[in-house]
């Protein structure tokens, strides 16, 4: 399995379930409006991101 960001292989069981590397998902957890922390929902459906500070919403995967 791949990164969804960079394509690097994944190693290790938590980036797998992700679907991202450690190094892509600190920055995937980056708000690109405001640069604070989007919060990560993987509970259910596709994996969605968003930001309490400024509202940015987004589908990871």
């Amino acid at each position: 399995m791949e990164c969804t960001k960079c394509g690097r292989e994944l190693k290790d069981k938590k980036s797998k379930e992700r679907g991202y590397g450690p190094v892509c998902w600190e920055k995937e957890k980056e708000c690109p409006h405001c640069g604070g922390e989007m919060n990560v929902d993987m509970s259910d459906g596709p994996v969605t991101a968003n930001c309490d500070d400024c509202g940015y919403e987004r589908v990871l995967f």
